[in-house]
């Protein structure tokens, strides 16, 4: 492929899952490199994230993920020095030598059968994490030189770019997901809230529920519920969404008078005209299920492949299993599940599939 195309490949990303599982082959085309890994490490609690990757096996990425994402020669040198913001060729900052005294060359790479050695690659700071690509040769390839810093430097402004891009996109179906669920889905109980829990918007489904007794209601334009601890549990959630201290859905429970089943109330970020807000969201756990998958794509954004993979892990195969049944690698699942957290708001597995069952309660 020629250098146009390699960078149309890269914008392809932006919406196109299966060239974004591309991207690390794209880079390496670009930067004339064997690999490609791009990961990020979350501004909040720190933890690494592997978004695209080639080369590696199974048991690299999780050892990569959970140690050496941080302990390795050229990560420590980059934040040491604080070199962000631009390629950077590590072969002139980490002599060869280094690398093969180190614990990440002997217990990592050559433990598991791999010669990298050399590395070439930039840290950017994104809205909520932090950005590492890094592209690799192996230990006796060609060092890497100014041409190639150039041509990373070249790549990494497009991939900046197309990732900025995607991150929005994934925000805005999060959020208008949640809207257009709002405005068209009348049956499931939902309010806008603004600052001290004034309510901004409520359905009929909402309002059917303030109105039966089961301990909350609406005094003076404010959410009101039963009990100090239910109260302050809101309270808490909405400062933090509306000041910003948190960027994905969080959830309670609150008892009801009604019933043993107490109700979920689940507080989303929505930014509207430029004003913080939040959508609260009231489960019931009582509800049968309602089994609306077409309600979970449309809420999400989610494709249908990716759509499939959800329905396929809420039966409870395992990705190994669904895996098989495709032909498909697992590797390839494990991106395509990434990219389900990015645009659910989830981090887990278990926290995906535990959210999905109550939306299909409340279908």
């Amino acid at each position: 492929m020629s250098t146009m195309d390699l960078i149309e490949e890269i914008y392809s990303s932006i919406d196109d899952d299966e060239a974004f599982a591309r991207l690390p082959d794209t880079i390496s085309a670009l930067a004339r490199s064997r690999s490609t890994l791009i990961y990020r490490i979350r501004n909040d609690d720190g933890a690494c994230t592997i978004s695209a990757y080639s080369h590696f096996t199974s048991a690299q990425h999780d050892l990569y993920e959970n140690r050496y994402a941080f302990d390795n020669p050229w990560a420590r040198r980059v934040q040491s020095l604080g070199l962000t913001g631009r390629a950077i060729a590590l072969c002139d900052l980490v002599p060869e030598q280094e690398i093969m005294r180190s614990e990440f060359y002997h217990e990592f790479m050559r433990a598991n059968g791999d010669d990298t050695g050399r590395c070439i690659g930039g840290e950017f700071h994104m809205r909520d994490s932090r950005l590492i690509i890094a592209s690799h040769r192996a230990l006796r390839a060609r060092p890497y030189g100014d041409a190639d810093v150039a041509r990373m430097e070249m790549a990494l402004r497009h991939v900046r770019r197309a990732l900025s891009t995607r991150d929005e996109l994934a925000n805005l179906r999060w959020h208008g997901g949640l809207l257009e669920s709002l405005l068209n889905q009348e049956e499931r109980a939902m309010l806008v809230l603004g600052a001290g829990a004034r309510v901004r918007y409520c359905n009929a489904a909402a309002e059917h529920i303030l109105s039966g007794g089961h301990g909350m209601r609406l005094r003076g334009g404010h959410l009101l519920l039963a009990g100090a601890a239910s109260q302050s549990a809101l309270q808490r959630a909405l400062d933090d969404i509306l000041n910003r201290r948190a960027e994905t859905p969080s959830s309670f429970a609150v008892p009801r008078r009604d019933a043993a089943t107490a109700f979920e109330f689940r507080l989303s970020p929505l930014r509207l005209k430029g004003e913080d807000l939040c959508i609260l969201t009231i489960l019931d756990p009582a509800r049968p299920t309602t089994n609306d998958w077409p309600m979970v794509a449309r809420m999400f954004g989610l494709t249908p492949t990716e759509l499939a993979l959800v329905q396929e892990l809420h039966t409870g195969r395992s990705l190994a299993d669904i895996a098989d049944s495709r032909h498909r690698s697992i590797e390839t699942l494990r991106t395509q599940l990434k990219a389900i957290f990015q645009k659910t708001g989830f981090n887990r597995q278990s926290t995906l599939l535990g959210g999905i069952e109550r939306l299909l309660r409340q279908g």
